[in-house]
C-alpha cells in the first residue's frame, strides 16, 4: 500500500522510518503546500497523512476541507503540537486516524496503518490477537473520580454513543432544527451515565464519548448502557425532540489514556480514541449495543447471558446485546 505523507517536519519523517525499513509499504514525502496540486494524482487505495503543525486558522480549515471533500481518499491527521482541541470531530469529517504528539513519539507502526486503512475502506482491518498479558498493563483509576488527576495515565471503560440515521434526519429537520432536537438526547446521555460514575469526556456532533473509572473488578458502565437500550422507547415518547422513535448505537471497551479535562482532549493519547471510534462508527450497527470480550468479563454476572457473539474486530472479541422483541 502506498502511504503519502505531507510534511516538512523531520520528526514526522522519522516516525515513519520503521515502515520504510520493512518495505511492506511504499512511503513517500511531499511538502504540505503541494497537497492541492498532488490530490488528483493520488491513487484511491493510498493512505494520506497530513502534518498540520504549520497550518493555522483558515489554512488548516482549507486543507482539512480539501481532504474531507474527497470521499474516495483515505486520510489521517498528524498533530505534533496537539493544536487540535476537538480530535473527535475529525472522524466525523471522514478521517481514518489522528496522531497526537504522544503517539507520534512511539512512531507510526504497521498495526496502526492497517487499522487506519481499514477504517474507511469498507473492509475490516487485519486482526491481531490480543495479548494474554493485556491486563498487566492496567493502570487502575479506582471506583470513582476522587484520585484521578489530569496528565496521568489511567485505565478507563470507554463508552461511545451516537444517534443513527443522521443523513435522513438532516433532510427531514434541517441543520438548525436538528441541533435543537439533539439537545434533549445529550442531556439524556449525561443523566444516564452519571449514577454509574460516567463522565462525558467529549461531545461529538451527534453523541458523546464517556469515561467510567475502572477498578479492575467490575464495569458499571454495562448496566448504565443496558438501561439506556431498554429505555429508548420511553425516552422517545416523553423527552425526545424528534417526532419519531429514537435510534442510537453504543459501544464499550477498556483501554488506557492520559486523562485530560473536557475541552483539552486534543492532548490525549490517540490510540484509545481511535479504538472506540472505530468500533462505534465502523463496526456497530444502528440501534445496537456492543462490548468487547474484556468488558464482558467485568459485566455484572446477571447481565452476561444477555450478550451474544458478534464476531471480532481489530483483534478483539465483540459481543452484542440481545434486544427484547
Amino acid at each position: 500500500m502506498e502511504i503519502i505523507v505531507f510534511t516538512e517536519n523531520k520528526s514526522v519523517v522519522g516516525a515513519f522510518g520503521g515502515l520504510s525499513r520493512k518495505g511492506a509499504y511504499e512511503v513517500s514525502f511531499l511538502k504540505v503546500d503541494e497537497l492541492k496540486k498532488a490530490m488528483p494524482g493520488i491513487p484511491s487505495d493510498a493512505l494520506i497523512y497530513l502534518d498540520v503543525s504549520r497550518l493555522e486558522g483558515p489554512a488548516l480549515k482549507k486543507a482539512l476541507r480539501l481532504l474531507s471533500g474527497n470521499n474516495a481518499l483515505r486520510y489521517a491527521v498528524i498533530d505534533p503540537k496537539n493544536a487540535i482541541k476537538d480530535a473527535g470531530a475529525l472522524f466525523h469529517e471522514g478521517a481514518s486516524d489522528y496522531v497526537c504528539k504522544e503517539a507520534l513519539r512511539g512512531g507510526i507502526t504497521e498495526k496502526r496503518v492497517r487499522c487506519a486503512a481499514g477504517f474507511r475502506s469498507g473492509g475490516e482491518p487485519a486482526k491481531e490477537p490480543v495479548e494474554e498479558g493485556a491486563r498487566s498493563a492496567y493502570r487502575l483509576s479506582g471506583g470513582d473520580w476522587r484520585e484521578i488527576r489530569p496528565g496521568q495515565e489511567y485505565t478507563f471503560c470507554f463508552m461511545f454513543i451516537e444517534l443513527d440515521n443522521l443523513k435522513e434526519s438532516k433532510k427531514t429537520f434541517g441543520d438548525a432544527n436538528l441541533s435543537n432536537s439533539i439537545e434533549p438526547f445529550l442531556r439524556h446521555v449525561e443523566r444516564s451515565v452519571t449514577p454509574a460514575g460516567g463522565k462525558v469526556w467529549m461531545w461529538t456532533d451527534y453523541g458523546a464519548i464517556v469515561l467510567f473509572p475502572f477498578d479492575g473488578r467490575r464495569c458499571d458502565a454495562v448496566l448504565a448502557c443496558f438501561k439506556m437500550m431498554l429505555g429508548r422507547k420511553v425516552f422517545s415518547i416523553e423527552e425526545s425532540g424528534f417526532n419519531a422513535m429514537v435510534s442510537y448505537r453504543i459501544a464499550l471497551h477498556i483501554g488506557n489514556t492520559v486523562y485530560r479535562v473536557r475541552g483539552e482532549t486534543g492532548m490525549l493519547v490517540a490510540d484509545s480514541l481511535n479504538s472506540i471510534f472505530h468500533l462505534g462508527q465502523k463496526f456497530a450497527r444502528a440501534g445496537h449495543f456492543y462490548l468487547t470480550g474484556e468488558v464482558h468479563s467485568f459485566a455484572p454476572p446477571a447481565l452476561r447471558d444477555f450478550f451474544v457473539p458478534a464476531g471480532s474486530y481489530e483483534g478483539r472479541e465483540i459481543l452484542r446485546m440481545r434486544l427484547p422483541l
